[in-house]
């Protein structure tokens, strides 16, 4: 499977999902000693792969467990730096929620990175990406956000 991440010009182009999953008041986040942020469980689309399928696999490749019903809640175009590299990434965001409870701790796949509970009043305090990720919490039901979000 080819991920859809292109170099263009001097940008790296990229597709990529996130599951948002808020339980008891906190949302699940991926961290790490050698991050400086936090970010939602997700990852690159690959080619000829639906959004939705995406989420999934990366749900299951990221906490071994099956993904629940999932609800589009927002797409988000993402200009920013990491590492010296310009990106310009789309976001297909999705609610989800947890069916069961998660062991907290190193990912599978990842082994730098682990899955924490943070809670949501301490969101406004964390570098929680993407950042426009606390107005996805809160889109009402039949309904989809269309974000921009430029760090550069």
């Amino acid at each position: 499977m080819t991920d859809i991440r292109l170099p263009i010009a001097e940008t790296m182009f990229a597709l990529r999902v996130g599951i948002i999953c808020v339980q008891d008041g906190k949302l699940l986040v991926v961290t790490g000693d050698h991050l400086k942020f936090k970010y939602s469980i997700g990852g690159a689309v690959t080619i000829g792969e639906e959004t939705a399928a995406a989420a999934v696999r990366e749900w299951q490749e990221e906490t071994g467990l099956e993904a629940g019903p999932l609800r589009l809640v927002g797409v988000v175009e993402n200009f920013f730096e990491l590492n010296g590299q310009r990106w310009h990434e789309v976001g297909f965001y999705y609610e989800m929620t947890l069916e069961g409870t998660i062991t907290i701790g190193q990912i599978a796949d990842q082994p730098n990175e682990y899955l924490e509970w943070l809670p949501l009043e301490k969101l406004a305090e964390e570098r929680v990406y993407p950042e426009a990720i606390g107005e996805l919490l809160n889109v009402p039901a039949g309904e989809i956000r269309h974000l921009v979000q430029r760090s550069l």
